[in-house]
């Protein structure tokens, strides 16, 4: 199957200009990895459509100043887009440029405004690249998905309210994210009983001590919600 990307050096040019307001012609530049037919990108154009409509009335809503709360509310039409590609393709920065910047530039720019108003690569780029996947937007938001899920329901994507740091420090970025059990163990546990930024750090370095000596990955939820539980109670008792 071939697949559009977008160059890490071309997208570096592109944004610059969509930053000034220009208006590239964006397909131009993007080119096909693979081989075989080509993968139907109508439907990445139709999630953006309708993910633009769903911001629109976001933003008109009472919840628009927890832009978490949209992405949490928008990752789900991001991973269902994406189900069924082959992993080479999902592996690809390429192609998370390509969706980042042909499709869904708006969504980053609106996500991060501060970092590309800066006009600073530094500050901009890792939102849009593809390179760290924790980072760009789009790719983050599938993984939130695909860490949620479970047959086929995504409530916990939303689960915490003002969730941004919370899943950037306590899920995507550390070892937790690598056993979706786990992080959806957690989830549960921050959205029913909130825990104080302080605790949730402890709780954090509690699991990333644990991780280096345990394989998290192969906890199922049972296992997830008894070593929270273990872990909260030993907390409370120091």
């Amino acid at each position: 199957m071939r697949y559009p990307v977008l160059s890490r050096a071309v997208a570096a040019e592109l944004v610059q200009e969509l930053i000034r307001g220009e208006q590239p012609e964006l397909d131009a530049f993007v080119t096909w990895e693979g081989s075989g037919p080509k993968l139907n990108i109508e439907p990445f154009a139709n999630t953006a459509a309708s993910l633009r409509d769903a911001l629109k009335n976001f933003e008109m809503s009472d919840a628009k100043a927890d832009a978490d709360m949209f992405e949490g509310q928008a990752s789900p039409a991001i991973h269902e887009m994406l189900t069924g590609l082959p992993l080479a393709i999902i592996d690809d920065p390429g192609f998370w440029r390509y969706l980042s910047l042909v499709h869904f530039w708006w969504l980053a720019q609106w996500r991060h405004p501060s970092a590309f108003e800066s006009n600073d690569p530094a500050l901009y780029l890792r939102y849009v690249d593809g390179v760290l996947t924790t980072e760009c937007v789009l790719s983050r938001m599938y993984l939130r998905a695909q860490i949620a899920e479970i047959d086929g329901d995504y409530s916990l994507t939303t689960a915490v309210a003002q969730g941004s740091d919370f899943w950037r420090s306590h899920i995507l970025r550390v070892s937790t994210g690598a056993s979706p059990p786990l992080s959806r163990a957690l989830l549960r546990e921050q959205s029913e009983r909130r825990m104080p930024t302080d605790q949730a750090r402890a709780l954090g370095r509690d699991l990333n001590r644990i991780s280096s000596n345990v394989v998290l990955s192969i906890y199922d939820e049972e296992d997830a919600a008894a070593l929270l539980t273990e872990l909260r109670e030993q907390g409370q008792s120091t």
